[in-house]
């Protein structure tokens, strides 16, 4: 299902923009706690890069990803569509599997599991995959500008949406805007809040 969105403030990512996204995640999740625990089994001295490579490329490959004219924001969206398996999938895996180690590729596809069953079967939905802001622009309401579009968009299709943060300040956020916490899980010392839109 396609998402197009119209607004002269956002353009749709192309293979070109990955080294604008990826300098925004880098920046905004070299703290976050549920990085941190998807990774901690790593001993790639770069392993925050490579853990965004791969979300990039996979995203790019099966979702869509929107920038900020500004390119201080970035939001990365996925549906209920499997992506295919080719070649460049193998690749991408097989990269990840050598760099990361086996021991993170079992925790980042348990973390994959605890999300996709959060989804409805055999029902369309969204999924706010990740969503980043350059520190310096925050607070001037980009990951509004970059969410609610999607939000009303879905509240028009009566599509489902959803999200997960390990950010205890997002969870507010995110309520603010009709999100509500469906299901909290602990990874070690690190909370994840699973939240639905309620599309009211």
């Amino acid at each position: 299902m396609n998402l197009k969105i119209e607004n002269p403030d956002l353009r749709l990512a192309t293979r070109r923009d990955k080294p604008t996204i990826k300098k925004v995640l880098t920046e905004s999740f070299k703290n976050d706690p549920c990085i941190q625990w998807l990774t901690a089994q790593s001993r790639h001295r770069n392993k925050l890069d490579v853990i965004m490579d791969y979300t990039i490329d996979e995203t790019l490959e099966n979702g869509y990803i929107y920038v900020t004219e500004d390119n201080s924001a970035v939001a990365m969206w996925k549906n209920e569509a499997k992506e295919r398996f080719t070649w460049n999938f193998i690749k991408r895996n097989l990269i990840f599997l050598f760099k990361m180690g086996v021991p993170c590729v079992i925790r980042n596809l348990k973390s994959k599991a605890d999300s996709c069953r959060q989804f409805p079967k055999r029902q369309k939905y969204w999924y706010l995959y990740t969503i980043g802001v350059l520190p310096e622009a925050q607070g001037k309401g980009l990951a509004s500008k970059l969410m609610n579009p999607v939000i009303e968009k879905c509240k028009h299709l009566h599509l489902p949406l959803f999200l997960e943060t390990a950010n205890t300040r997002n969870v507010e956020i995110y309520r603010k805007k009709g999100f509500v916490v469906t299901e909290t899980l602990a990874h070690g010392s690190t909370t994840l809040f699973y939240m639905k839109h309620l599309l009211t």
